[in-house]
């Protein structure tokens, strides 16, 4: 599974730290043509609102088997 992540994916993830992906943000954000604004969002309470069923649907939908051990 790991090699079929987003090579951008530091949560969870082995050898991935906060350290990590704050070297990435400040990379991007270092760039001339980086953002000019950063949005900071609180998902934690998003998931409440979406339907169990709804998600198990779009997971069969993944071609992936491995993928389907996690559910």
């Amino acid at each position: 599974m790991e090699e079929m992540s987003d090579k951008y994916s530091f949560g969870f993830r082995k050898y991935r730290s906060t350290d990590n992906e704050i070297q990435r943000i400040r990379t991007i954000l270092d760039t001339s043509n980086g953002p000019k604004w950063i949005w900071d969002v609180d998902i934690q309470k998003c998931f409440d609102k979406i339907s169990h069923d709804f998600l198990m649907q779009k997971v069969a939908l993944i071609l992936c088997p491995k993928a389907k051990e996690y559910v």
